[in-house]
């Protein structure tokens, strides 16, 4: 799978785990760039960070910011898990 299909596979389980608590997930055109609007009015930049290593960063880093990436890592874990039982 390419770092391309990984990172829309990525963005569809943060999306359904977002969209399970009642927030979203607006893509920014032409930027590798995602917004997430909290149900609580707040709004955070999703990024994909491939170098040094493949990983999700949020902006800005806050308290719920660290929340939310629990979130994130929790949808992704959940979908590497489910992969390996295969």
């Amino acid at each position: 799978m390419s770092r391309g299909q990984r990172v829309a596979q990525e963005i569809s389980l943060i999306r359904s785990a977002l969209a399970q608590q009642g927030d979203r997930l607006q893509k920014l055109p032409r930027q590798a760039v995602w917004v997430i609007h909290l149900s609580n009015g707040k709004s955070y930049r999703l990024t994909y960070q491939p170098i040094p290593v493949s990983t999700w960063a949020l902006h800005p880093p806050d308290n719920d910011a660290s929340w939310l990436l629990g979130t994130i890592d929790r949808a992704l874990n959940n979908q590497a898990d489910s992969s390996n039982r295969r």
